[in-house]
């Protein structure tokens, strides 16, 4: 086999292979063999019809059978001898390969591959320090977190909903006369969100619902959006009849002694201790974080490398992937996720060009490093993610699998051990 390689662009090569007549004819004689061995023609026993028969009735098909896997076997042996990694599907025009047993075959290979990263230069590098501070404004707002998280919401009788008031109502949608919607007890906190209908938000809900009490009727008229998922109603007119079971208003618990302990803290002070631990690791993390955005923009300027275009698509591709991940795990809806990802498609490709850069420089520094990342802490980060969305380990696991994220979530893992690497090797000025 002969092969002649040479770059065509940006992270673009083109391969011409030329496979000789003698492999081309091993090739063709074993498929002919094989294919003799298996099949039965009228009037000869299985495997001994004629091979010229086989050609006249068969040969077309055949010898398409053996180009394709020439051309796919020599490319894979062409990629691994040579260390060319495709980072994306290879550009073969079959129609103008021609096998002939006599001639043998020829044809090209284009494939975008990795860029060549030469960086050695990423150790010593000047960062600021990010100061960190936890201020009293810091523990009032944590506490106050704290008091509304353990609050309850208690049935108000004759009083008017007001903002951060809960509303639980039922629902019915009529066009025409005819009912096509009913919904029961939904639950609305009033300020926080806009309701929604057929999957649009809907202000003229939210404003029928300002000031309502509990068992309060309300009709309201409203037009279907021309966008609407089911087509027959799109732009129709929709009787809204809204019938108020609920008002709560959140009971905010005092910030006294007595109720500091029922939430497990010995004293007030004790409580703001504690919460003031917490505060500054949380502070010290995103500090951290942001001396490692500044190290990471810096050698992203001292080695500064085109991207593939096919490596940005599937950059924007695991994005959408990885925010609608986001989105499920965090139970939002069908609707409300393709809403969110259009909004977000101007900003993808942006995203995706530094993600990747990103990613292939700590990819390379964690190669010379000899960074890894071990199936414990593969399983420390499964369990952290199912805390943080109250799932069990073995459901993430299970969700991350089926969506072909879990080489994602180590490549994630190792690039936070490389930046850990860079931040700890960086020069910190105050």
């Amino acid at each position: 086999m002969q092969t002649e390689i040479k770059e065509v662009g940006p992270c673009k090569v083109q391969i011409s292979i030329n496979i000789p007549p003698e492999k081309v004819k091993e090739k063709l004689d074993e498929k002919y063999s094989k294919f003799i061995s298996t099949t039965t023609l009228p009037g000869f026993r299985k495997g001994l019809a004629p091979r010229s028969l086989i050609e006249r009735k068969f040969g077309k098909d055949i010898k398409e059978e053996v180009k394709n896997d020439i051309i796919i076997s020599s490319c894979t042996d062409v990629f691994k001898s040579n260390n060319i990694k495709p980072v994306s599907e290879p550009e073969i025009d079959f129609e103008k390969a021609i096998l002939e047993e006599s001639q043998g075959l020829s044809f090209d290979v284009v494939v975008e591959v990795e860029p060549t990263i030469n960086l050695t230069d990423y150790t010593g590098i000047k960062v600021k320090r990010v100061k960190v501070e936890v201020t009293d404004e810091n523990i009032s707002q944590a506490i106050n977190i704290l008091r509304n998280k353990h609050g309850e919401w208690n049935v108000t009788e004759n009083k008017p909903a007001g903002d951060n008031d809960m509303v639980i109502f039922d629902q019915e949608s009529f066009i025409e006369g005819k009912r096509i919607d009913h919904q029961e007890n939904t639950t609305w906190v009033t300020g926080r969100e806009i309701i929604k209908f057929f999957g649009k938000q809907s202000p003229d809900i939210n404003n029928a619902l300002n000031g309502v009490k509990s068992g309060d009727s309300k009709e309201i008229t409203i037009k279907v959006p021309d966008d609407a998922e089911n087509e027959k109603y799109r732009g129709k007119e929709s009787l809204i009849k809204i019938n108020i079971k609920e008002v709560k208003q959140l009971v905010i618990p005092e910030l006294t002694e007595k109720w500091v302990k029922t939430i497990g803290f010995d004293s007030i002070n004790q409580m703001k201790d504690e919460l003031k631990k917490q505060i500054l690791k949380q502070k010290e993390k995103d500090a951290e974080y942001q001396m490692e955005e500044q190290i990471i923009e810096d050698v992203l300027q001292k080695a500064d490398f085109p991207i593939p275009e096919g490596l940005i698509n599937e950059g924007i591709n695991y994005l959408f992937r990885r925010w609608t991940n986001r989105m499920l795990l965090e139970g939002a809806t069908k609707k409300e996720i393709d809403t969110r990802l259009e909004d977000m498609k101007t900003k993808a490709k942006e995203t995706s060009v530094k993600e990747i850069k990103t990613e292939l420089i700590c990819d390379h520094i964690a190669k010379r490093e000899k960074i890894f990342v071990t199936e414990d802490e593969v399983n420390q980060r499964i369990n952290e993610i199912a805390g943080r969305y109250h799932r069990w380990p073995n459901e993430v696991r299970k969700h991350y699998e089926e969506n072909r994220l879990m080489g994602q979530l180590r490549a994630e893992i190792r690039e936070e051990k490389v930046r850990k690497f860079l931040r700890e090797k960086a020069e910190i000025a105050d």
